[in-house]
């Protein structure tokens, strides 16, 4: 199951930085997540590549911008289908958070519930939950206090379980931290001070992050419904979400793609369980719409884009659709052709479309 690929999840690492420092450093780090979040890959890592020279000129070969650098190398490289140095990037981050900042402290169990989100997204969930299992275990054995992390340790749990099945499971994990991340989603905050209540305003920069996790919360739980095959409950589910993420879509971020993605699910949700022609009826559902949706907010080279090509073209296949199908996996591999290098695999996924395809002809 890919999912994380449209969660803010690694900002929560540079969070701290970005809040209180906001060197000429941390804003080519937030310009590189831009990138990213456009579906500008070469761009993200050209600009990863200067900062590097330049934090490593500036303050040494060993200095606190590498493991957050590392990081993001690792999810470029995931999202352009890049396996090998997709795992590279993971041991560089944690030789590196192991280096620099220990391996007790916040920022390293951070920096492994943060590769554990990506190997959600690359689809290897026993891994996922094998690592949020050891961030519990860090939390606890150094007696780290950050709530905030203990809370997302679910997050990436519940999705994991979701990925193996475990479906009920996940939503008792959702269950058990909707109050924390709902009481977050918030842009400000009231404190008593000298016997007054003072309103103060959430930093605009934590607030995709806030709103976004309880954006993912509503959407796993959606997604869990779907998979048990409780389509009305789910269906349901989807609807409250979306309403949701559209009320607060101002505070999700400039490329934010959750309600894209909430639409994809339901669609795929819909097209699974055999229902037709659903998209001509509901604007928002649908693959072509949401393609199209998709393109306004992010490039198609966004990593929730090949999610969406590869399930159009396998619903086009079903129904027969000979000459849609032709024209959408001739705009895919123009795609293709343009962000991604022949090595990807993004290349493989889509030959094994039309051989799974074969298969089950035969």
């Amino acid at each position: 199951m890919r999912t994380s690929n449209v969660w803010l999840f690694f900002m929560l690492i540079c969070l701290p930085i970005a809040i209180h420092a906001q060197t000429k450093y941390d804003k080519t780090l937030k310009k590189a997540d831009s990138y990213y979040e456009q579906g500008s890959f070469d761009k993200a890592i050209s600009t990863l590549n200067k900062l590097k020279s330049k934090t490593n000129s500036k303050f040494g070969a060993s200095n606190k911008y590498l493991p957050l650098i590392s990081l993001r190398e690792a999810r470029v490289a995931l999202a352009s289908g890049s396996l090998i140095n997709f795992e590279t990037q993971i041991n560089n981050t944690l030789t590196h958070n192991a280096t620099i900042n220990g391996e007790k402290s916040a920022a390293y169990a951070t920096a492994l519930l943060e590769i554990a989100a990506m190997q959600n997204d690359y689809g290897n969930h026993v891994k996922a939950r094998n690592l949020a299992d050891e961030v519990d275990r860090l939390i606890i054995d150094n007696g780290l206090t950050d709530e905030n992390l203990k809370a997302k340790v679910s997050l990436v749990r519940a999705e994991a379980l979701i990925g193996q099945g475990y479906c009920k499971g996940a939503l008792r994990v959702l269950n058990d931290v909707e109050d924390f991340f709902l009481k977050r989603a918030v842009d400000k905050v009231q404190t008593a001070e000298n016997g007054k209540i003072v309103k103060s305003w959430i930093p605009a920069e934590e607030l995709p992050i806030r709103y976004g996790d309880y954006a993912k919360l509503i959407t796993l739980r959606a997604l869990a419904l779907s998979k048990m095959g409780e389509l009305v409950r789910a269906d349901s589910a989807f609807m409250g979400a979306r309403t949701w993420v559209k009320k607060n879509n101002r505070y999700l971020g400039e490329f934010s793609t959750y309600m894209v993605f909430l639409n994809y699910s339901q669609s795929k949700m819909l097209a699974e369980n055999g229902l037709e022609n659903f998209g001509e009826t509901e604007s928002n559902l649908g693959f072509d719409n949401v393609l199209a949706d998709l393109k306004k907010v992010t490039k198609p080279s966004h990593p929730l884009g090949h999610d969406v090509y590869r399930a159009f073209l396998e619903q086009l296949q079903k129904d027969k659709s000979n000459s849609k199908y032709a024209n959408t996996k001739f705009e895919y591999e123009k795609v293709l052709d343009k962000y991604f290098k022949k090595g990807s695999v993004h290349y493989a996924n889509l030959t094994a479309i039309e051989f799974d395809s074969k298969l089950s002809k035969d």
